[in-house]
């Protein structure tokens, strides 16, 4: 099927369960699709004349028409391609016969057939990026007509009459966590990723049909943007290592915090209360989690010291983010001790915090000095600073100057919330502070938990080395049966004696399985 057609026929867009089928309004989809497919096709030849000359352009168009006549290995392209609607192409006038496309390619100089790659790539990337605009746009509007697959589920357990408490006791009990896999072959560069979601964005504000000036600002930017992407190569210099697909990966991660995450968490919220359903404060059902830096099988490239290299850079995001996300609660949050009163608690933390925290304390006391909320939540700014710190240096953690993990600034955040609720804020507290905590309880300060992942047999591989010069058994590891090893590590996991020690000798394998176990015992230490 060719891309045009797939595009034309209805199953291209994932629709939600209860949404009703309203041919009219897709046919509107499908042409606001096309037009913008085509702009960006348009924008693409532009760029391929302006920067390698009308010869690969006419090279791309006579590739595009004989592959479309053909069905074949361009993918499809029909409609406006890469060089736009430039008029009838080869198969008008016969030029090229059936036969006659593998025998160009082949004979095309490297170099050449290179461009011709990378034109026919950009296409698809742009088209793609296109695409994924306007299912965002349809999914955006089902969520106005109330059309989403939250409330529909939440409408059927209510249809089932399930008992209240059970409903409620299970979705608190549920998790949700979507974890990004390693690929370090699909490793992209920032510098296009970047690009990519600036395209994205100006897509977007086309489509919302803005004045005419404006729109002429948006075509001249992507116009600006289609030819820094042709000219950044999608390719790194060196070969991509471990640490630079985790950056790829919180790349993405970090534009979740903005309003992906929080909007989801506040939809969840309202739909669940309207079933009597209401969790916790700094309850969160979202987690994130990720193989990305862990995941060690037949990778040799990923080491302990790499699994320890990602570890900072997610707490590096996560602190961060927490930080920018505090920023904008504590320039909210200015209720003053002379309209309103605070608990006790809070007072008796804010002696606490002075003593542990002198110089936040020195700093914002005379600023904030009827405004106690503002004063609580930079002493809780600084700890997410301190702790920061303290992880890259690998230094000891100090009760009450830094946290040991989001448990306990989640704790601070609840003195808050309890302070808010008791003096007439209770709007703020279940408002701007819950969404800060389900913030901190969805991605904590570490962003997602890691997965380390390796080939059970390269565990077994350690144990007889460590087991066998022990002599306690009656036959070597390797020989035992499944249910027999199964006896004994779970014997082992429970017993007091350390089955290492640093003077222990085994080989190079068996040491770097060692080692991960130790960089993952570091780790949570």
């Amino acid at each position: 099927m060719s891309v045009e057609s797939a595009r034309a026929a209805e199953p291209l867009y994932v629709r939600d369960p209860v949404a009703s089928y309203n041919p009219v309004q897709s046919e509107e989809r499908h042409a606001s699709l096309r037009r913008d497919i085509r702009l960006v096709g348009s924008l693409l030849g532009e760029t391929l004349e302006r920067q390698e000359g009308r010869g690969l352009l006419d090279l791309v168009e006579e590739v595009r028409a004989v592959s479309k006549r053909r069905g074949t290995g361009s993918g499809g392209l029909s409609g406006p391609g890469p060089g736009g609607l430039s008029g009838p192409g080869p198969e008008a006038s016969g030029a090229w016969g059936p036969d006659e496309l593998a025998g160009v390619v082949r004979e095309m100089r490297a170099p050449t057939a290179l461009r011709l790659a990378r034109a026919f790539g950009a296409y698809f990337q742009l088209a793609n990026v296109v695409e994924q605009v306007h299912r965002t746009a349809e999914l955006r509007q089902n969520r106005r007509d109330r059309r989403t697959w939250l409330r529909d589920a939440l409408d059927r357990i209510a249809a089932r009459g399930l008992d209240d408490e059970l409903v409620r006791s299970t979705i608190s009990r549920l998790e949700l966590r979507p974890v990004f896999t390693a690929h370090p072959t699909e490793s992209a560069r920032r510098s296009v990723l970047s690009k990519v979601v600036a395209i994205a964005d100006l897509v977007e504000a086309l489509d919302r049909d803005p004045p005419e000036f404006e729109r002429e600002r948006h075509v001249r930017h992507l116009r600006e943007l289609v030819d820094l992407l042709w000219q950044t190569s999608e390719l790194r210099a060196g070969r991509p290592r471990p640490e630079d697909e985790a950056q790829n990966v919180l790349y993405y991660v970090d534009h979740l915090y903005d309003s992906a995450v929080p909007a989801l968490l506040e939809e969840l919220d309202v739909e669940l209360a309207r079933r009597g359903v209401e969790l916790g404060f700094g309850a969160s059902l979202l987690r994130f989690g990720s193989w990305v830096g862990g995941d060690r099988d037949g990778n040799p490239s990923v080491t302990p010291e790499v699994t320890a290299e990602v570890l900072l850079l997610q707490h590096e995001v996560g602190t961060r983010r927490i930080v920018a996300a505090l920023d904008e609660v504590i320039h909210a949050l200015s209720s003053s001790t002379a309209i309103v009163g605070v608990s006790d608690e809070l007072v008796e933390t804010l002696e606490r915090d002075r003593e542990l925290l002198p110089a936040v304390h020195e700093r914002y006391v005379r600023l904030n000095a009827d405004e106690p909320y503002r004063l609580k939540l930079s002493y809780i700014r600084q700890r997410v600073v301190n702790t920061r710190a303290r992880i890259a240096s690998g230094g000891p953690h100090v009760r009450g100057v830094d946290y040991l993990g989001s448990g306990e600034l989640l704790a601070d955040l609840g003195v808050v919330h309890r302070s808010l609720a008791e003096n007439k804020g209770e709007l703020v507290a279940d408002g701007l502070v819950r969404r800060l905590a389900q913030l901190v309880a969805t991605f904590g300060l570490h962003v997602m938990t890691l997965d380390v992942r390796e080939h059970a047999d390269k565990h077994h591989e350690a144990l007889v080395q460590l087991y066998d010069p022990l002599g306690e058994l009656e036959r070597g590891y390797a020989s035992l049966p499944r249910a027999e090893r199964r006896r004994l590590l779970s014997a082992e996991l429970g017993s007091p004696r350390p089955l290492t020690s640093p003077w222990s000798r085994v080989d190079g394998g068996a040491e770097r399985t060692i080692a991960t176990f130790r960089a993952v015992a570091e780790a949570l230490d």
